[in-house]
């Protein structure tokens, strides 16, 4: 393991570290799953999230966070639906 780490250092660029590909499809379960990371650590109320579609909303509710998830949106046929989720 050593072997590999120490070959992986030697051929990092400069921005190595911060050029990160994430899957397309997967950045926002990846964004969802930091949120509620941070909202844990940082003991926080309520997770306040902007949402056009309720899919956000909805990501982050898998979760189960303890937190409330406040979903903010222009629609009200999407609040109506995210009335129901609950994770």
């Amino acid at each position: 393991m050593d072997t590999i780490l120490r070959e992986a250092e030697n051929n990092l660029t400069v921005d190595g570290w911060r050029d990160v590909r994430v899957p397309k499809a997967a950045l926002t379960d990846h964004i969802t799953t930091l949120t509620y990371e941070l909202a844990r650590e940082a003991k926080a109320e309520a997770i306040i999230s902007p949402t056009i579609s309720g899919r956000t909303a909805r990501q982050i509710a898998r979760h189960r966070p303890s937190q409330a998830i406040i979903a903010v949106s222009a629609h009200e046929d999407v609040i109506s639906q995210l009335a129901m989720v609950w994770g």
